[in-house]
């Protein structure tokens, strides 16, 4: 990965990704109003190596993370925005494996697994999960992502989902924790 460094922060006035809004609304005969922002819908997707018996995760750069605890990097699935008009979450998460991971894999292996809202106090957007299965020789370009983007692959053995998840120290999304447990849980637990 490449160093960071932080430099400062400032107010926003407007941006490509958010746009804060104000919503006012009635709750009974009471007026209220609530601050939150318009964000895109994005998919995930937990990709599992079954001769590595191994799931490729990103060790991922995100600036928000410095700000909180002086680290900046976080573990995620392989993710991005549903940005793109004409095109199914299906085509975007398919995208998304080939440009952050390099694997280029047909359509019908992406199971959705599940859709929920990340963080309903400050955005309405949805997340939509995926599962797939990736084999090293469908590894067709480096990955890595677009410009900006600064992260790295991690493999995590299948043995160790639970030593991951219950490290606190280990800082990860909720939607990759959800994904470890699904796995955890239908692939693992019920194979047994």
């Amino acid at each position: 990965m490449r160093e960071i460094k932080f430099l400062y922060t400032s107010p926003i006035s407007s941006s490509s990704f958010i746009k804060p809004q104000r919503l006012y609304y009635q709750l009974g005969d009471d007026e209220y109003y609530w601050d939150f922002y318009q964000a895109f819908d994005s998919v995930g997707i937990l990709l599992f190596l079954p001769k590595q018996e191994s799931l490729l995760l990103l060790k991922h750069y995100r600036p928000c993370a410095f700000l909180r605890e002086k680290k900046a990097q976080s573990y995620e699935l392989c993710a991005g925005l549903v940005d793109k008009k004409g095109k199914s979450l299906e085509q975007i998460a398919q995208e998304e494996i080939l440009e952050e991971c390099g694997y280029g894999i047909p359509l019908e292996r992406l199971v959705q697994i599940h859709s929920f809202f990340g963080n309903v106090g400050l955005t309405p957007a949805k997340q939509t999960l995926f599962f797939a299965t990736i084999h090293e020789e469908e590894k067709i370009t480096q990955g890595g992502g677009e410009g900006d983007e600064n992260f790295e692959p991690f493999f995590l053995k299948t043995s160790e989902i639970l030593d991951f998840l219950k490290n606190p120290n280990i800082p990860k999304t909720t939607s990759l924790a959800y994904m470890l447990q699904w796995f955890y849980i239908e692939r693992m637990e019920k194979n047994r």
